[in-house]
């Protein structure tokens, strides 16, 4: 089967023009831009520093195409001598527009850094860096019989990474969605890059829209294929904050990774799990047959940020970063729990090379030394946004005794949380106000301390469509919002929290709720401290609670018993509790010492 594939291949290009690499032009890119859809690039072997655009229906191969690629494919030394590399300076190749289906046989790939994206969530815009080795927009490639190798971070950036580094894809990232531009543009004919303004939404939108009009004769209303081809690929060193190796946002076929090879698999299940493997709010599915790579066989693994990933992960011989570690999670039906302890320590881009955010899937129990002394600083900021922690509708996820801090995620929009965001799969999408797409998600958050974090809503935590979280002593402190929640964010979402201290956060602008901000929620609070929060030109110091669409919605009311608010501000209404169609029950709770600037210092409603 092999062998008739490299055939149908070469029969292929026979009736096309071939351009040889570096014979006809020095460059791969310059190879492509003379190409033409149907044509055939060859490319020699050699080491070629680019960060190459692909936008036009080719087959682009290295010699390997002559080659018969058997059982041992990844020894051929045509896939290993031509290398495609990204140099530490953007994804080494982008593959985009037009729904094109062009194949990619035979090379290396590796030291791509990604490229930098904006993504729209309601009319916010989030930047994240994303496919390390390949990014691919609107494109449906062939890519087979490559290697994948150290994508997703610069190693020249000292401490494995930076904040730079990938989001998600660390080896390819794979988005179908019309809410994506590109923040470093390249000029689709030329590959040169170009600057464009990405001041506000409008701007963004205007650009989307340009680039639509641009791409009219590109096969833009083909048919979608319901199957990719990814199979026989090789992955290696690839890292980012999710779907280590492949990512994908807005694609509902299947993407067939059968025959490659991984790092680390259950062999159980003959899988890998989602993170390293992961699509966006589950719209496609992986199909894995025969893949291989070492046997995962425990389930218990330590991490210190002077470890080492080449190490076995034991108490004595500890592994380096939790992105590493998440790698060796089970994908196995049996839903074998894979504790991640951390020794104390400062876990970050600079420290450890610790990708963020932190994305947990199932069945995973990350368990820190003590909450002060155990730190995973995301050391993000307006230019280089990225949340520490994301959890999304997971089962058996316990995470304990860690500080939270650092995180900014401005372009998180809607959904927000700085520090840690619970949220559905479906993370950029409102869903209903009645509550009927709020989806499972039970993970528990205790001893945990969310601190110095910064969001658009909840900028150290919150909660976005999710019935189930359980939260038991955790302080939530100086955190800031430019909108809603300074400290704690809920949209249409359910929780229960026992022991938790909101304090000294604040939101900014004209949004609501210094320390929280419930919106058509509900829940069970005991044993809450509110305090020192402040509401900056807005209602309720305290809380601010909503039914968000009127009487009869959701949020019927919430309870709060045995808990504490004082000490909170409102430049507006509602120094300690601003309710609207809300209904919350309030039993042996104090109220006291806040202050409002237009009236009702404790409680207005």
């Amino acid at each position: 089967m092999k062998k008739l594939l490299i055939v149908l291949l070469l029969s292929s290009f026979y009736y096309s023009d071939v351009i040889h690499v570096p014979d006809d032009h020095a460059t791969i890119q310059e190879g492509l831009t003379a190409s033409s859809n149907g044509d055939t690039v060859i490319v020699a072997p050699g080491t070629y520093y680019e960060n190459v655009l692909l936008g036009k229906e080719i087959l682009l191969a290295s010699h390997a195409i002559y080659d018969e690629l058997g059982a041992d494919w990844q020894d051929n030394e045509n896939i290993n001598n031509t290398v495609i590399s990204g140099d530490h300076n953007g994804s080494a190749m982008i593959i985009r527009y037009g729904n094109i289906e062009p194949t990619v046989l035979g090379f290396t790939f590796q030291d791509g850094t990604g490229t930098s994206m904006l993504v729209d969530d309601c009319g916010s815009i989030t930047q994240k860096r994303s496919g390390g080795g390949i990014l691919i927009y609107k494109a449906y490639p062939t890519i087979n019989y490559n290697r994948f190798i150290n994508n997703g971070f610069d190693e020249e950036a000292g401490g494995g990474g930076t904040s730079e580094s990938v989001a998600d894809g660390g080896a390819i990232g794979h988005y179908a969605s019309d809410d994506v531009e590109f923040d470093e543009d390249r000029n689709h004919s030329s590959g040169e890059l170009t600057y464009v303004d990405f001041a506000d939404f409008d701007a963004v939108r205007d650009h989307i829209l340009e680039r639509a009009i641009d791409s009219e004769g590109s096969n833009t209303n083909r048919t979608i294929p319901d199957e990719m081809n990814i199979k026989y690929n090789y992955f290696e060193g690839n890292r980012s904050g999710d779907g280590e190796n492949f990512y994908s946002l807005g694609f509902e076929g299947s993407i067939d990774v059968s025959h490659s090879t991984f790092e680390d698999i259950d062999c159980e299940s003959n899988s890998v799990n989602k993170f390293v493997l992961r699509s966006a709010e589950d719209g496609a599915n992986f199909v894995q047959n025969e893949i291989s790579g070492n046997c995962i066989e425990d389930d218990t693994f330590y991490i210190s940020n002077s470890g080492n990933d080449a190490n076995a992960g034991t108490e004595s011989d500890p592994l380096r970063t939790i992105g590493h570690a998440l790698t060796l999670v089970r994908d196995s039906e049996s839903a074998t729990t894979t504790t991640i302890n951390l020794y104390p320590g400062v876990y970050s881009p600079s420290t450890n090379g610790e990708k963020f955010p932190i994305v947990l899937p199932d069945n995973v129990h990350l368990i820190g030394d003590e909450s002060e002394s155990t730190i995973l600083d995301a050391e993000a900021d307006a230019s280089n946004e990225a949340a520490v922690m994301i959890i999304k509708e997971v089962e058996n996820v316990t995470v304990a005794n860690l500080t939270l801090t650092g995180g900014s995620s401005e372009g998180h929009g809607c959904t927000g949380g700085g520090g840690l965001l619970l949220t559905a799969n479906d993370m950029f999408n409102l869903g209903n106000e009645d509550g009927s797409s709020v989806m499972p998600s039970y993970p528990v958050i205790e001893n945990v301390i969310i601190e110095n974090n910064e969001s658009h809503n909840g900028g150290g935590l919150s909660f976005f469509r999710v019935n189930g979280p359980v939260l038991n002593n955790v302080i939530v402190r100086n955190n800031t919002a430019t909108a809603f929640g300074g400290g704690m964010f809920s949209y249409v979402s359910t929780m229960t929290m026992t022991d938790v201290t909101i304090t000294e956060n604040q939101n900014q602008g004209y949004g609501q709720g210094g320390g929280v901000m419930l919106a058509a929620s509900q829940g069970t609070f005991d044993n809450m401290t509110i305090t020192n929060n402040y509401a900056n030109a807005s209602h309720g110091g305290g809380i601010w609670t909503n039914n968000s669409g009127g009487e009869g919605n959701h949020s019927d009311g919430w309870t709060m018993t045995n808990s504490v608010i004082s000490g909170n501000t409102g430049d507006c209404f509602g120094g300690g509790i601003t309710s609207a169609w809300s209904h919350p029950i309030l039993i042996n709770c104090t109220i006291s010492e806040n202050t409002a600037g237009w009236g009702g210092g404790g409680i207005f409603a």
